[in-house]
Parts: C-alpha cells; sequence; structure tokens
C-alpha cells in the first residue's frame, strides 16, 4: 500500500545512510525522513577507525540500514519537528563533537581531504553512491557509473568492501 503525502506525491520507502570518511575514520550515520532524508543521529550515528574490518564495517552499515526511519505513519508536525527542531539540533552536536575529536575549527576544516558516500536500500537492493566535491558537509553525487548495486542477500564483508571500493571511486 502506497501512502501520499498532502502533495499526492507517494512517500518514499527508501532507507539511507550517508558514510563520511575524515581523517582515517568512518562517520556513519542513518538518514532518516519523508520526501528527502537528513540526518538521523539519535537512530544511530557511529565514528570508527579505519583498521575495522570488513566484516564489521558491513554490519555497521547494515544496522544503520536497518535504523533508517520513513515517516510513512507519522503526522505532518512530527515531520516537520524531525526536519525543523531533532535533526538540526542533533547535527549541530554530531558536528561539534567531531570539531573536537579531529582539533577542527570549522566545517570546511573538518570536511577538507575527506570523502562521503550515500548508501541506499530499496527493497532489496542497496545502492554505494560517491559523492565528489564536499564542502562545508554538502556534496555532489558520482556520475551513475560510479555507483555500486548489491543485491541482498548480501554479507557483512562483502558490504563492507564495497563500501571502500565506493570510498576510492570518490574524487
Amino acid at each position: 500500500m502506497k501512502v501520499y503525502t498532502k502533495t499526492g506525491r507517494p512517500r518514499n520507502s527508501r532507507k539511507g545512510v550517508s558514510i563520511d570518511f575524515i581523517k582515517d575514520h568512518f562517520a556513519v550515520v542513518a538518514l532518516s525522513g519523508n520526501t528527502h532524508r537528513d540526518g538521523d543521529y539519535r537512530a544511530f550515528a557511529r565514528l570508527e577507525p579505519e583498521s575495522i574490518t570488513d566484516v564489521y564495517l558491513g554490519a555497521l552499515v547494515k544496522e544503520a540500514l536497518a535504523r533508517s526511519r520513513n515517516f510513512e505513519s507519522a503526522t505532518d508536525a512530527e515531520i516537520d519537528y524531525f526536519y525543523n527542531v531533532e535533526s538540526p539540533m542533533e547535527n549541530r552536536k554530531w558536528l561539534a563533537s567531531l570539531m573536537a575529536r579531529f582539533n577542527a575549527k570549522t566545517v570546511p576544516a573538518l570536511y577538507r581531504n575527506s570523502r562521503r558516500l550515500s548508501v541506499s536500500q530499496r527493497e532489496a537492493r542497496i545502492t554505494i553512491i560517491p559523492i565528489y566535491e564536499i564542502s562545508g558537509g554538502g556534496g555532489r553525487g558520482s556520475q551513475e557509473d560510479q555507483h555500486i548495486v548489491l543485491d541482498e542477500p548480501i554479507e557483512d564483508e562483502a558490504l563492507g568492501k564495497a563500501v571502500r571500493l565506493g570510498l576510492s571511486r570518490c574524487k
């Protein structure tokens, strides 16, 4: 059954994760929402060193995807609260913790020489999209031929390796 927004568009059933690679660490955050996704730091936000195994990295991504929320049954007030209050407030806390951890004085300094992936899951398909031109936390997706598409079931180790491959495709 499709659930529609007030504008008549179907609500999005896609789940998502953002992965930043900052100074030899993976910053993995669940993305939640309705017609677009924002960081859902209360649902899932982890910082792990590059030295983690592919199995552990794949398991982290799967857990973040599982905790990504779709607001299909939420009221408009709950959706507005998430986008306008909760997500921005938690984003500021997350960035402050990363800036303190990596001794960055500004957000652009934090993201200098970092890489980012967007991971989305729709039904049994996971798509990993390298992000180009990260600046101040934003960026744009890569060409489709750079995307990595995986069909489930996928082992944790294979997903972890795909994440590392995706990061190697970031420019």
